[in-house]
């Protein structure tokens, strides 16, 4: 039983630190138990307060004075001494270790508890063959732990029942943690539906294979079947809650996703993948590249042939970032990314950075195409004297192409980059940003957008609003720059340093072995026939090129008013390659103005990609059983259903309301009559 403890105002104040005024003002707003028990010499009622009322802090904080004012001392000091302790004290390190794994609500419990039974354990460590004398402070004697026990529930608001009941507990084995109550063994548990195994099977294969029905559809359906359903004759069919809350917890997540979410749900939100040990990768030896689309809306002012002047449109970023170092090693800004913007990223990194081993890229028909025909790792080295231009270009240069799993964006992690490119450097555009998604696009965005369609109209295209492609273009090549010199990068094998500086400690300048421009000669992916000019020069993009170096310069001159075929990148025209018709290396050119635009194991991905096939099947499997199951239980589909009880149901004829068609093909429909020949047809009749 619970006793009732009655404390004065100064215990109160003793107990929880509240100031006179304090106690005053939750007494009038009821949130004090009080009760008058005498008058004092003013004639007015002294009150008690309950000490149920107090908090549970103070209310252990009373428990412990009262405890500490009642005390128990050993009289027989010789006993005590020789005494061994067998169970732990309270405050020893061995309580609180055993407490340190439970949550704070569940060591608060623990505690309370083993403060209640503090003084039998004391009498227990001090029996060693004889039985301790223990004293309370009114002379009272105790020499029997039942008599301890007693004690205590006088004092505290236990009762003696649950005081022995946490002292068994206490000696059982798991000490202390056993004064902490268990979860019941049926949480979470729907006891209805447990009776009833027949509703909650048929509940459970509506709602997983019949994916589109929604909670009320499946009630309803219940609802008219439940006399064949229910366990017994008079058991009454359960509330919608109940079959909610049913199908919301006690149905496994995964099971939930792959049944009414199908295969890419389980594979964006499910699916098993591999954590790859990247700081065990070196430098240059996995490059990831992908392609992304600004959220910013510019307009073109004369980077964008295939535009024209002042169109707005979406930039798109080709991208590639050392795997280990996440360094930004070569970028490409297009209209529409393509294989052809992959090549110019590529060969701007390779020409400052050197090749990597390895080149992770998407599944895309581009980055396809870059790879075609790849070799397994080692690559032979090719002929650099000479172009194959029917072959991948990666192939082409030595570099093994890796692809990563379809629609699994947990397999590149160039996507997370992308998200702080976003989050960081698209936001910063003000107006002109458009928001992740065309639902989200703030309407700042829309007003300039229809500004800016509305100066087009006018021929006004140089007054619009929205920034010009070159003025972003530059200030996102600066933010990369920025990122890779100063962004502490918390991933794996990061430990708080920028991407400059983990590239730069394994692969410092020295080091680094940028590529011959003849060995990337694929990558200039445009080729057009060109005469030479005097000095050796030629024509392209009205710009003149000239020899790089003395040995191109040689070669071009054997060949001036000739005809040459030269390889360039239109999304970088700084410079060119030369070929003679043969595809024989001539000579490396340069503009004379210069135009800037801007471990894992394959058997421990296939034994992932087993995994994920198993899950997947076992799900669908269970799926196929309770359908099945069902069937032969008599489950019909909801549609069915419909059908049956229209069947044996007597259904009106349906109106239908209809424009007057032909009776036959080829004859004229009767003409509309007006309002008023529809009334004097009524007349006449």
């Amino acid at each position: 039983m619970t006793h009732s403890v009655w404390i004065s105002r100064e215990e109160v104040e003793r107990v929880t630190g509240w100031s006179r005024r304090t106690i005053f003002l939750k007494q009038k707003s009821r949130q004090l138990i009080t009760r008058p028990v005498k008058a004092s010499g003013n004639g007015k009622p002294v009150l008690e307060y309950a000490a149920s009322s107090l908090p549970a802090n103070a209310q252990l904080k009373l428990m412990e004075l009262k405890m500490s004012s009642q005390a128990l001392v050993p009289v027989n000091k010789s006993v005590s001494i020789t005494a061994i302790a067998t169970l732990p004290a309270p405050g020893s390190n061995q309580i609180t270790m055993a407490l340190s794994a439970f949550s704070a609500e569940e060591q608060a419990q623990a505690r309370e508890r083993l403060e209640a039974i503090r003084y039998m354990i004391d009498f227990a460590n001090k029996t060693n063959g004889h039985k301790p004398i223990f004293k309370g402070i009114n002379g009272d004697d105790f020499t029997s732990l039942s008599a301890v026990a007693k004690h205590i529930a006088q004092v505290t608001k236990y009762s003696e029942r649950n005081i022995w009941r946490w002292w068994k507990r206490y000696n059982a084995p798991g000490g202390v943690s056993n004064l902490i109550d268990g979860a019941r063994c049926d949480q979470g548990k729907s006891r209805f539906f447990q009776e009833h195994r027949e509703a909650a099977a048929f509940a459970q294969n509506k709602y997983l294979n019949e994916k589109r029905l929604s909670m009320t559809l499946i009630y309803e359906e219940m609802m008219r079947e439940w006399p064949r359903l229910r366990a017994h004759q008079d058991a009454p069919p359960p509330g919608y809650t109940t079959l909610r809350t049913y199908l919301q917890r006690e149905i496994a997540p995964l099971v939930k996703i792959v049944a009414r979410g199908g295969e890419r749900a389980y594979n964006e939100m499910a699916a098993p993948f591999i954590i790859r040990n990247i700081e065990a990768k070196s430098v240059n030896e996995y490059w990831i590249s992908d392609h992304m689309l600004h959220d910013v809306w510019v307009r073109n002012d004369g980077w964008f042939g295939e535009l024209d002047r002042n169109e707005a449109f979406r930039p798109y970023l080709t991208c590639i970032v050392d795997m280990k170092s996440r360094r930004v090693v070569g970028t490409a800004w297009c209209v529409n990314p393509s294989s052809h913007t992959i090549s110019s990223a590529l060969q701007l990194a390779m020409r400052k950075f050197g090749k990597p081993q390895c080149f992770y890229v998407d599944n895309g028909k581009d980055f396809r195409r870059l790879g075609k025909d790849a070799p397994p790792l080692p690559v032979p080295s090719d002929d650099a004297t000479k172009v194959m231009f029917n072959v991948g270009v990666l192939v082409r240069l030595g570099i093994h192409p890796q692809h990563c799993l379809p629609l699994h964006p947990q397999s590149k992690q160039i996507e997370s980059f992308f998200h702080t490119l976003h989050q960081r450097f698209d936001v910063l555009w003000g107006d002109a940003y458009a928001g992740t998604s065309p639902k989200d696009r703030p309407e700042e965005c829309d007003a300039v957008l229809a500004e800016h369609k509305k100066l087009m109209k006018l021929g006004r295209g140089d007054e619009s609003p929205l920034p010009t492609a070159s003025e972003f273009i530059q200030d996102a090549c600066f933010w990369l720059d920025e990122f890779n010199r100063t962004h502490r990068h918390s991933g794996q094998g990061m430990r708080m340093r920028t991407p400059n500086q983990v590239f730069d400690a394994e692969l410092p300048l020295e080091k680094r072995q940028p590529v011959d421009i003849r060995a990337i000669a694929p990558l200039f992916w445009n080729y057009q026939e060109r005469t030479v000019r005097e000095g050796g020069c030629i024509d392209l993009y009205n710009t003149r090129y000239e020899p790089a170096d003395g040995e191109s310069a040689a070669g071009m001159m054997l060949r001036v008013t000739a005809k040459v075929r030269i390889a360039c990148d239109p999304l970088n025209l700084g410079e060119a390659i030369a070929f003679d018709d043969a595809g024989r290396f001539l000579g490396h050119l340069r503009s004379q103005q210069m135009l800037v635009h801007g471990a894992t194991s394959e058997e421990d991905i296939k034994q992932s990609m087993r995994a994920r096939r198993t899950y997947f099947r076992a799900v669908k499997q269970f799926q196929s059983t309770l359908e099945r199951s069902r069937e032969a239980a008599g489950d019909v589909p909801t549609l069915e259903s419909l059908k049956r009880r229209a069947m044996q149901s007597a259904v009106p004829k349906p109106n239908v309301y209809a424009l007057p068609v032909p009776k036959a093909v080829g004859e004229r429909a009767q003409p509309r009559m007006h309002v008023d020949d529809i009334a004097d047809s009524f007349l006449e009749e």
